[in-house]
């Protein structure tokens, strides 16, 4: 995806990404609230055995 020169906009969020993509699909709540709390927990783990 590209932006026009001079737009301030940012691209959307990797956790955002993720609940966009999830309600598009018409996931349960329930099953959304899962995703991104492995997601989270993932990330957090990944970032600590990376030090």
């Amino acid at each position: 995806m590209t932006q026009a020169s001079g737009s301030s906009e940012k691209p959307p969020k990797l956790l955002e990404q993720v609940r966009t993509a999830i309600r598009t699909r018409h996931y349960s709540l329930r099953t959304e609230e899962t995703y991104l709390h492995w997601i989270k927990h993932l990330i957090l783990l990944h970032g600590k055995a990376a030090s």
